[in-house]
């Protein structure tokens, strides 16, 4: 039998807020969000066509993850090129580490 005290409680770490996309030179995408609280590591999901979320990205058109995206300054540049100037990517991004 295993006794549970409150440091083996893991509790997931809310969203980040304020996401925002921007296309950037050479078909390349920025994406922006408030930082979390506890996160060491962040997860970014996209695809061509909305609805894309961390369990059907593969599954959509264009969909793909960038793990442990490089955020600083409040934004990361996904491994994306060639994009189209004027298409919609629609992007979901999630938060992982410890929390607080």
């Amino acid at each position: 039998m295993y006794n549970f005290n409150s440091t083996d409680i893991v509790t997931a770490l809310p969203a980040p807020t304020g996401v925002m996309a921007a296309g950037i030179a050479g078909g390349g995408l920025s994406v922006c969000w408030n930082a979390v609280t506890g996160a060491s590591s962040y997860n970014i999901y996209m695809a061509s066509v909305s609805g894309v979320s961390q369990s059907n990205y593969a599954s959509l058109a264009g969909g793909h993850v960038q793990t442990n995206a490089a955020y600083s300054n409040g934004c990361a540049t996904p491994h994306t090129s060639g994009l189209t100037a004027g298409s919609s990517w629609y992007v979901v991004v999630t938060a992982s580490g410890s929390g607080v």
